[in-house]
């Protein structure tokens, strides 16, 4: 079968029920996002951890660090560096 025409019979059926794409990104967009004060950027949170920025990096990217994006830079939240840091784990990078 043709993926495409497949598709087109799946978002129809999607338009049918009254559940479009657009529906579910405005479900997401109200989700309610709670980030704390201060924001610290990649290097100075790497600095506060004794990393370099490549393990900061990889870091957010495991999970082990929240960060979000605000005005097209990275920024990491410092309460979640001080739980990393008061934990017991250890990383080898």
């Amino acid at each position: 079968m043709n993926p495409k025409k497949n598709n087109r019979v799946f978002k129809k059926g999607l338009i049918e029920e009254g559940l479009t794409e657009r529906d579910e990104a405005a479900k997401e967009a109200e989700m309610e996002v709670v980030v704390s004060a201060p924001l610290l950027n990649v290097s100075e949170a790497a600095r506060y951890l004794g990393v370099g920025r490549k393990a900061m990096y990889r870091l957010i990217e495991w999970g082990e660090v929240d960060a979000v994006r605000a005005g097209g830079s990275l920024r990491v939240e410092m309460r979640s560096l001080e739980t990393l840091k008061n934990g017991r784990r250890t990383y080898s990078f």
